[in-house]
């Protein structure tokens, strides 16, 4: 009977044992899984962020075009103030028109001192930035402080006037936010699938080491158990051997006690 307890108690332990090790493996499949969705969850968080930077500096690009923009309307503005009042100048100086002259006077950024000879001078875009002589080179001078080329084509060979790539500057601009905003959103859905999924896989592992751990205490258990069982059954064997032992002494007690009534009887005359 202690034989087969003993067995019984081995048997449910190796259970234990086999059930823990399968469960080690899934824990060991399920970190794998986890780091496979980290890295791609890492990977999305890049590709949104890589999406964000490009939003940004093209949006920085664009507020710098429309920055040229206007400056290059203001200067074509200015240009053509010049021209008026340089052509203004000359016929005043011609026809010599001095009553005229009050035109150049609230016009000039200078006091006139005399009204027989008007003082307004020649203007021209040098004198507000001598470093900047023409349009063109006002476009450049924005595009080279962003630390870009800039992208208005020599004389001669552009294909689209000031307004057309300006046009079309936009409509990429709005293209390219759109398509952004649609990369952006799909990246978040995946990013969220990607958590989801990996808040369900560290739920299932956390599971799975609660039941591991469980059947370490019940191994812990079925180990008691085991060693409980062996003590009772040698410390039971033990009792048996020395009940064995003490029933053999008797045994031979009353084989010598029967041997010596055998051998009185033996001597006593029947008759």
């Amino acid at each position: 009977m202690c034989k087969d307890e003993t067995a019984s108690a081995e048997d449910a332990k190796t259970a234990l044992s086999e059930k823990a090790e399968s469960k080690a493996a899934d824990i060991a499949t399920l970190s794998e899984q986890l780091e496979t969705l980290e890295r791609d969850v890492a990977a999305e968080k890049k590709a949104i962020t890589r999406v964000d930077w490009v939003v940004a500096t093209a949006t920085k690009l664009r507020e710098k075009a429309l920055l040229r923009w206007m400056l290059l309307g203001r200067m074509e503005s200015i240009a053509v103030m010049h021209k008026a009042m340089n052509s203004l100048e000359k016929y005043l100086d011609e026809v010599g028109m001095q009553e005229f002259g009050f035109l150049l006077e609230s016009a000039s950024p200078g006091p006139c001192k005399a009204l027989s000879k008007p003082c307004a001078p020649k203007w021209s875009k040098s004198d507000f930035d001598p470093q900047l002589q023409s349009p063109q080179e006002l476009m450049c001078a924005v595009d080279n402080n962003g630390g870009g080329k800039s992208r208005w084509p020599p004389e001669g060979t552009a294909r689209f006037t000031t307004f057309e790539c300006e046009a079309a500057d936009q409509a990429a601009y709005v293209q390219l936010i759109e398509v952004a905003r649609k990369s952006r959103r799909k990246d978040a859905y995946t990013l969220t699938d990607f958590v989801g999924g990996q808040a369900a896989l560290a739920a299932e592992s956390q599971r799975i080491q609660d039941r591991q751990k469980a059947l370490k205490e019940q191994m812990g258990l079925a180990d008691q158990l085991a060693s409980t069982l062996k003590e009772e059954c040698e410390k039971l064997i033990a009792d048996y051997k020395a009940k064995k032992q003490a029933r053999i002494m008797e045994v031979d007690v009353l084989k010598n006690k029967k041997a010596a009534l055998e051998a009185s009887l033996a001597d006593v005359d029947l008759e």
